[in-house]
């Protein structure tokens, strides 16, 4: 009697064990997706944030990286050429809601710094499409100088792994604020003021 009882319980719980286990398969899959979906607007929110960790390589406070940007328009720019100037440097991707949101507060910040002596360049990333880019140029109408960071040899010395990505680089070539995400056209003016006022 013992025996046959152990045996039609062990029949009963076998189903539930399985619903258990798929239970639990369930929660694990739902917690997964959760954690991915923080991360990601962790990764993407806007807000100045000091470079660290092994994706960043400039230190807010030390000089901004060297580098030399073929322009859309076959010309060549470099770094060296702007010291003296307050600049902001802009890394953006056409297809990025962020910067297409951004890019209108970037040209009305120009136009209005211009005559101060505020120098923009803006840098598309290299996981952009050329010829979307310069679509979203002409859409935009920017008007400062742009350039395709064909290799990705600019992002990486700049750190750059999601868009938009602003460098606030003082007339002596040191990065005072780097802005990852969309900053609002009040604090944007304020940073500006800052380099113009340095």
């Amino acid at each position: 009697m013992g025996k046959r009882r152990l045996k039609k319980a062990e029949a009963k719980t076998a189903p539930e064990q399985t619903r258990s286990r798929w239970t639990l398969w369930v929660w694990l899959g739902a917690a997964a997706v959760v954690i991915a979906g923080v991360t990601g607007i962790l990764l993407f929110r806007g807000g100045d944030r000091t470079a660290t960790g092994k994706t960043a390589a400039v230190r807010v406070g030390g000089p901004a990286p060297e580098f030399t940007l073929r322009l859309l328009t076959g010309e060549t720019l470099s770094l060296a050429s702007l010291k003296g100037k307050p600049l902001l440097v802009n890394f953006w991707a056409s297809n990025c809601p962020h910067c297409q949101q951004e890019a209108p507060v970037m040209v009305r910040m120009y136009e209005r710094y211009r005559d101060q002596g505020l120098a923009v360049v803006s840098i598309n990333v290299i996981w952009d499409n050329a010829d979307d880019a310069r679509r979203f140029v002409k859409t935009h109408h920017l008007p400062y100088a742009v350039g395709l960071d064909a290799g990705g040899a600019i992002g990486d010395a700049y750190g750059v792994d999601a868009t938009p990505a602003t460098f606030y680089i003082d007339k002596g070539g040191v990065v005072r604020v780097r802005q990852d995400g969309v900053g609002t056209e009040t604090e944007i003016a304020k940073r500006i003021e800052a380099l113009l006022a340095g």
